[in-house]
Order: C-alpha cells, then structure tokens, then sequence
C-alpha cells in the first residue's frame, strides 16, 4: 500500500465528491478513482459507496477511517522525526527529473558548479516516467526541485505556474535511424510510399505530448511498433534496428559522427526544447537558495 492512498481516502472521505478530492489532491479525478480501486482491491473490501450523491464510505470505509488517519498521521510523524536531523546534517538536496536528464544534463550542472568550488549533495527522489508523477512530487514537498524538458504543447507545465524556474539549457531530440542501403536511413522519414516503423514514447511522457506537432507537420506515415517511456530504451532499440525514433542529441553521444545512426530527416523536424529547474517559492532555506543563486549564475547549457 501507499501512503498517497491514503490521502486520497482520506481527501475523498473530507470532500465525498470525486472531483473536490481530485482538485484538493492536485490531481485527475481519473487518477484519484483509479488509486482508491486499488486501495480497494489491497484492502479486499469496498471502501467508497458510489451509488450515493454525496458519496459514502460503506461500513468498511467506515472502519477504516479512523486507522487510515492513524496511520497517515504516523507516517508523517516518523518521517519528520527522521528526517530533520539528517537532512539538517548533511544540507540534502531533494531532486526528481527524467531519467535522461540524470545522465546528461544534471552531471554537467553539477561539474560546474563544483569547478567554481560549490559541492552540494544530492538525493533523487522516487524515479517516475510521467509529468504528472514529477509534478505531484515537487507539489507533495517530496522533492526540493523538479529538472524538466519544457516545450509549449506539453500542457502538464501549465500547472507549474505557482512554481519558479530557471533555464538552465537547452536540447535538440532528433529523429535517427540505423544506416540502410546506399547512404540512406534504413527507416526513412522522407519517403512516402509506405509507414516507416516508429518506435515511440508512451502517453504521459513529456516527449509522447511534444512530438504530435512535428509529426503533423512533417507528414509522416509512422507504423508504430514499440512503446517506452524512456529515450534510452527507445535509443536502444534504434540501435538494433527496430524503427525510427526521436531521441535527444545529448543522449546520441557519438552515433551520429561514427555514422552508426543517420538522421532519419532534415533538422527542420528536430525538437527543440528548454531544460527547466523548477522550485517551489522560496521557503527560507539556505542551502537551497544558495544552489538556486549559484545554477543562476551558469551560463545555459547548449
């Protein structure tokens, strides 16, 4: 079990409407009725009775109540008691960002911030796929920052708006292919006689909500034949020759300069995107601020 089940239970025991709950959790009602079935099923017993407007804990829901808000209660209380004292000791910097962001852009962040002599240290939050688990986590006060891809499509950062945020770089995601016949990409985006097979990134991904628009744009007949959530996994499966994939330059290292990956198209359909660190206002913190001063201070990474 979760302990998010349980603020959703007990959110949706406060509210006994699934939509307040949701907009007092920072979430979708969908996500919020799909967390409550699955405390529902841990528990093995219904909790929530449906058919009633407002809606109504069932005598289970009823039982539970109590102990749910004994438990949240706990946790926070041991959390707290744990917590303080270390992160006041070692000055920890809590951070959630994308999995690629963790091997490309936040090393080079921090190498020059410690060639300028700052050392700060670092812990990653929980590591989830989509932009509204990373969201959820900067909101929730799990994590201190929240390192982020940004393009305007990409609706979710919308709702970033009471956070602040520094630019700290920028990004091209590309679309590349093993080499085929004759110079060219074996999966070939600019041909138009039949689907190219596209390996592509699941929904609620940042990348699966930014690359709609190019590929409108550019036309492109794609037969998708693979899902991941990750630019690694999907640069893997490029790799092996599988399909045509959008992947972020910094990620592609040298496979574009050795020739074992072409482009797949002309650099008109790149994806250029920011690279965001976003925070909540400032709480006071030293540590923190000083970190904020200090990325501040770089110049944008290219």
């Amino acid at each position: 079990m979760e302990s998010k089940w349980l603020e959703d239970f007990l959110a949706l025991a406060l509210h006994k409407n699934f939509c307040r709950a949701a907009e007092a959790r920072n979430i979708t009602q969908s996500a919020l009725s799909r967390r409550i079935k699955l405390l529902e099923g841990w528990m093995g017993a219904p909790l929530i009775e449906r058919r009633t407007n407002p809606i109504s804990l069932t005598e289970a829901g009823e039982k539970f109540l109590p102990r749910a808000e004994e438990m949240y209660n706990m946790i926070l209380s041991v959390r707290d008691e744990l917590r303080a004292p270390y992160m006041a000791a070692q000055e920890v910097l809590t951070v959630c960002m994308m999995s690629t962001l963790s091997i490309t852009t936040f090393p080079r962040l921090v190498a020059q911030l410690e060639q300028r002599g700052e050392q700060f240290r670092f812990r990653f939050a929980d590591s989830r796929t989509t932009m509204p688990d990373w969201v959820e986590l900067l909101r929730s006060g799990n994590a201190d920052f929240l390192l982020t891809y940004a393009h305007s499509s990409v609706a979710v950062l919308n709702t970033l708006n009471e956070f602040e945020y520094l630019t700290v770089g920028t990004e091209r995601c590309i679309p590349v292919s093993v080499p085929g016949t004759g110079g060219r990409p074996r999966y070939d985006l600019t041909q138009q006689d039949r689907p190219v097979d596209y390996l592509s990134y699941r929904n609620h991904s940042f990348f699966a909500n930014a690359l709609p628009g190019i590929i409108k744009r550019g036309g492109f007949r794609l037969n998708t034949v693979y899902e991941n959530a990750l630019s690694a996994a999907l640069l893997a499966a490029v790799r092996v020759g599988l399909g045509v994939a959008w992947i972020p330059e910094k990620l592609l290292e040298d496979n574009l300069a050795t020739g074992r990956l072409l482009r797949a198209a002309t650099p008109e359909y790149d994806l250029l995107v920011d690279v965001r660190l976003y925070r909540p206002m400032d709480d006071g913190s030293r540590i923190k601020n000083r970190f904020w001063r200090k990325l501040g201070e770089l110049s944008p990474l290219q």
